[in-house]
């Protein structure tokens, strides 16, 4: 992995190396290593927004967003997560809309405001019956049990 980000640095597409640094940060958070996660998600979000390029600054917030929440930077988040549902709603990007609305859920959650939580999670529901992504209806669903049941969670 490093070696091949050496090679898209040496390479000088800012676009690319973003995308790549991007996708690099997922199974980098997943294996527990969220400091070089993060790292890398937002060195990808920083180049993104020099290219400029709205669906690239959108994928990258993905990861950025979901590295923040995954992290507990909850406070920090959810400003992101809130750029990212406003870019992907512009952009169509549904991905991008799920994410950030179950995002911005587990921000709810994790500062312990779980009404609001209860609300988002509701709106993940309603946005996953729409599009058809029974995955991230499960999700909000789970959100939605954390919510009304915060003595219950270990999430939070």
């Amino acid at each position: 992995m490093h070696k091949s980000l050496d090679i898209w640095r040496k390479l000088e597409i800012p676009g690319e190396l973003a995308i790549a640094l991007a996708e690099f940060g997922e199974p980098l958070l997943h294996s527990g290593e969220r400091d070089a996660s993060l790292k890398y998600s937002e060195e990808a979000l920083e180049i993104a927004r020099e290219v400029g390029k709205p669906g690239l600054i959108n994928h990258c917030l993905i990861y950025y967003c979901t590295g923040l929440v995954h992290t507990k930077q909850y406070e920090k988040g959810e400003p992101l997560v809130e750029e990212l549902l406003l870019s992907s709603e512009k952009l169509k990007n549904i991905y991008g809309i799920e994410s950030a609305i179950h995002l911005h859920g587990d921000c709810a959650i994790g500062m312990k405001d779980y009404k609001e939580g209860e609300k988002r999670y509701a709106l993940g529901i309603e946005a996953s019956l729409k599009y058809g992504t029974n995955m991230y209806t499960a999700f909000d669903i789970q959100g939605l049990y954390i919510a009304i049941n915060p003595i219950n969670n270990s999430k939070t």
